[in-house]
């Protein structure tokens, strides 16, 4: 009993006096936990693993894309949409990889095709605007805009910035549609009334 009275003030004067050590520390475990799991081939694990590696200041870990892409190429060869996009950003931005918008389009598409949002943002972005090796098609644009127009969202505090998404897609059809650049065509999708 004496032991376990001397274990907890010992944890709590180190963490009240020395807190960032700790919480070193303790990040130290959790992230090896993480990579147990993720080196289990948990594919969730693995985006997370990404998104640290991705981000800077994130809990002790230093920036390093070439991680990042590791564990995201691991997460997305497994399906996971969240991880498909986050790799398609990363060779829509050329953040340590070369810049490779067929490569982002294709890892959009499988996301998207999985109902990710924010992928079906991106691809209409892609192709709305003419990128190097790109061609500019505006009725693939209008499709994936409207895919993600269509998509009933419950806003709350975890999904804001995806709330956004659709109702930046309509705008963006309605826009597009009523450009001088853009020729009628029959195969446009028709628009679910999103408001």
């Amino acid at each position: 009993m004496h032991i376990l009275k001397y274990f907890l003030l010992i944890t709590t004067c180190t963490a009240y006096f020395f807190p960032q050590t700790f919480a070193v520390e303790v990040t130290k475990v959790n992230i090896t936990k993480l990579e147990h799991r993720a080196n289990q081939d948990s594919a969730e694990d693995q985006y997370n693993l990404g998104q640290l590696y991705e981000k800077t200041n994130n809990q002790g870990i230093t920036q390093d894309y070439f991680k990042a892409i590791e564990w995201y190429t691991k997460a997305a060869n497994q399906g996971l949409a969240k991880a498909q996009y986050s790799l398609g950003k990363l060779y829509e931005k050329s953040q340590g990889v070369p810049q490779d918008y067929a490569k982002a389009v294709e890892l959009y598409t499988k996301a998207a095709n999985q109902g990710l949002v924010d992928a079906q943002y991106s691809l209409g972005q892609l192709y709305e605007k003419k990128y190097q090796n790109m061609p500019q098609d505006y009725t693939k644009a209008i499709e994936w805009y409207t895919k993600a127009a269509n998509q009933k969202i419950i806003l709350n505090k975890n999904n804001i910035a995806s709330y956004a998404i659709p109702r930046n897609s309509y705008y963006r059809i309605v826009n597009l549609i009523s450009s001088a650049d853009f020729k009628k065509s029959q195969n446009i999708p028709i628009i679910k009334e999103f408001f």
